[in-house]
């Protein structure tokens, strides 16, 4: 019998949310707030001091304190327990781990081997089905293999060799379910793995080419598998004039703030001359970058052209592109997630960034200090394609290093007093021609003596590809997005409708299909 214990205790009735009594984090309330709907029996008390109510909980029943009584009958809904009663058995059998409407949760192993839904598959009914299955054993032949049927009545073939063995025929329904064991449930791994996983003990024929086929169309291993890059023909940077064309970047935000509280630095790097102009920065802000341009660029090297950029949000801002408009400078972007789109201006952050922690790490002091004599090391030494310094193709004339102070060999002298100014001017003109040359001459070696580049894969509309991961953080985040259908192919990138259905470009580098 079951028999409830009567408590009877003094609560707090609360009739306004405002004036919930606010507890202390980690202390439980001394009175508890409950909701008064459903209590049997409710007894006011009327007192000025404190509103109490004086309730019966013959509805809150506390399981441990229940005790066996033969006149107390539980109120249970007759409905609920007759629906778990004739689902109990269906239950029980379908999946043994869930009993009594409970749900028990399922270690890892468990549960991925609960999904493979091994007893799904009915292979000697497949075999009954498949017309060449039943054509072997008629004949004695399945792909010139002796076929037979075993006493279990699976159909199998007997291959001659080192090793006699004897296989279970895999016809042509079950392939696929049989590639999903083999390797959706046996880790994903590659085609050889697999192969050799299904060559124990089952024979599918033409099997190369059906598990090649299935693994390339395996989300989970494009998600995650790493392809080799699909290079290009490569490109040249074609030399042109010194401060026609530059480009920039941002390095940062560093870790270490400057004297003057910059972790930016802003970096210009002239095209034509490889000359570079590095500027400490506070921010990214696109006022602060018009400022610089005009102050420290422009008004001291002259105007350029066009200017080349990332897809920063700074660099867009409308009114640097207002400024740059009015100015007459084209400004071209380069291509979303692919450094190498911009590969003057980025190469040249990694020599700055090893600089700048080379010198911090001698003596310690801010590293904006450093950034002028870092950049005039850089602009005096040659530049091997070019075989001349940036500072030479600057400024028409050779730079003064630390040696030549040492030696005291160095003659600032631009040119002779005899040579008028027109003749110094083709001069300087000259030396930056033979560069130029120097440098195109430079990059077709390259190209003619390493592998020969392939052409870009077309993709047609609506093709799906996968997008690598340029935000991926952890070793277990996926190394590609996707799959993304293709609106456009643009020659060396493709447009594709993103997740959100914006139309974004990615260069075919970043690919995968």
């Amino acid at each position: 019998m079951l028999k409830k214990k009567s408590t009877k205790t003094n609560l707090p009735l609360i009739t306004d949310s405002t004036n919930i009594p606010k507890r202390g984090r980690g202390r439980p309330r001394k009175n508890p707030v409950i909701n008064i709907d459903g209590l049997d029996k409710l007894s006011m008390n009327n007192n000025n001091k404190s509103n109490l109510v004086n309730t019966d909980l013959s509805n809150l029943v506390n399981h441990d304190e229940l005790e066996m009584d033969d006149d107390v009958k539980l109120n249970i809904d007759e409905n609920k327990l007759l629906k778990l009663v004739s689902n109990k058995s269906t239950l029980e059998d379908k999946n043994k781990l869930k009993l009594d409407d409970t749900e028990v949760k399922l270690d890892a192993a468990t549960e991925l081997m609960l999904m493979s839904q091994l007893t799904d598959l009915d292979l000697i009914s497949l075999q009954r089905e498949d017309k060449k299955c039943q054509e072997g054993v008629t004949s004695g032949r399945y792909d010139n293999h002796t076929c037979f049927k075993d006493t279990t009545g699976l159909i199998k073939v007997k291959l001659s060799g080192e090793e006699s063995k004897e296989l279970i025929v895999i016809p042509e329904k079950a392939i696929e379910p049989i590639f999903r064991f083999s390797h959706n449930f046996n880790g994903h791994y590659g085609f050889l793995k697999t192969k050799d996983n299904i060559n124990k003990s089952c024979y599918v024929s033409g099997l190369a080419k059906k598990l090649a086929d299935y693994l390339s169309r395996c989300h989970v291993c494009k998600l995650r598998n790493t392809v080799s890059v699909q290079h290009g023909p490569a490109k040249i940077v074609l030399p042109v004039p010194v401060m026609d064309e530059i480009s920039i970047d941002f390095l940062g935000p560093l870790t270490t703030p400057g004297s003057k509280k910059q972790r930016f630095i802003l970096n210009v790097i002239d095209t034509g001359s490889r000359f570079v102009i590095p500027i400490p920065m506070m921010s990214q802000m696109h006022e602060e970058v018009m400022y610089h341009l005009m102050n420290d660029v422009f008004l001291r090297f002259g105007f350029p052209k066009k200017i080349r950029c990332d897809n920063a949000q700074n660099f867009k801002a409308n009114s640097l592109k207002e400024l740059l408009s009015k100015l007459n400078i084209q400004i071209e972007y380069s291509t979303p997630q692919y450094s190498q789109s911009n590969s003057i201006c980025e190469r040249y952050l990694r020599t700055l960034q090893s600089g700048v922690n080379k010198l911090i790490a001698t003596t310690g002091r801010d590293w904006d200090l450093y950034i002028p004599y870092l950049a005039y090391v850089y602009n005096s030494n040659v530049i091997k394609s070019f075989n001349m310094s940036p500072f030479q193709l600057m400024y028409a004339r050779p730079p003064t290093t630390t040696l030549d102070l040492f030696l005291r060999s160095f003659n600032i002298g631009l040119h002779d007093r005899e040579t008028d100014i027109y003749e110094m001017m083709e001069r300087a003109q000259i030396s930056r021609d033979i560069a130029g040359e120097n440098h195109l001459q430079a990059r077709l070696h390259i190209n003619n003596y390493s592998k020969p580049p392939k052409d870009y894969k077309v993709y047609s509309k609506n093709d799906l590809v996968y997008i690598k991961n340029k935000k991926r953080k952890g070793k277990f985040d996926n190394v590609y997005d996707g799959p993304y259908k293709v609106l456009e192919d643009l020659n060396s990138k493709i447009k594709y409708k993103g997740p959100s259905g914006r139309s974004l470009i990615a260069s075919k580098t970043n690919l995968r299909t």
